[in-house]
């Protein structure tokens, strides 16, 4: 009822998928995603890494662009550079980061750090692209 209530409404969908799930389950998600497809690398507790790195998607990311052509994002375990590196080279076209950047924020107000700047330099950390983005002064 949800996903006709969005196309209904005109809305994007996002649709998640395990690596795990069945074959016709994965299907299903990846055709009725249209803002992107959440693939969730592995089963477990948030933030944790798959035991065999990201490497394997490769297979799991092709056989669900055969039922899409929304953006594939892969999530669950990535962590650093390199993970978000092996996500890339699996074919994904996004990574999603959730815990470590959330233990950023959290250690950084422990801290008293600058929760923006810890935050900025936690994601110029996982970039594989430089980013040139310019600190901001002032308030």
């Amino acid at each position: 009822a949800h996903l006709a209530a969005a196309r209904e409404a005109g809305l994007p969908v996002v649709t998640t998928c395990y690596q795990q799930s069945p074959p016709a389950t994965r299907a299903e998600a990846a055709a009725q995603a249209t803002a992107y497809l959440y693939l969730v690398a592995h089963y477990g507790r948030s933030g944790t890494a798959p035991a065999t790195g990201h490497a394997d998607l490769a297979g799991t990311v092709t056989a669900l662009r055969a039922h899409t052509t929304s953006p594939i994002a892969v999530g669950f375990g990535v962590r650093t550079r390199q993970d978000v590196e092996a996500v890339r080279a699996c074919g994904a076209d996004g990574v999603i980061i959730g815990s470590a950047g959330v233990a950023t924020i959290e250690q950084a107000l422990d801290q008293g750090d600058d929760v923006v700047r810890a935050f900025r330099d936690f994601v110029r950390s996982v970039s594989p692209i430089p980013t040139n983005t310019p600190e901001r002064t002032g308030s």
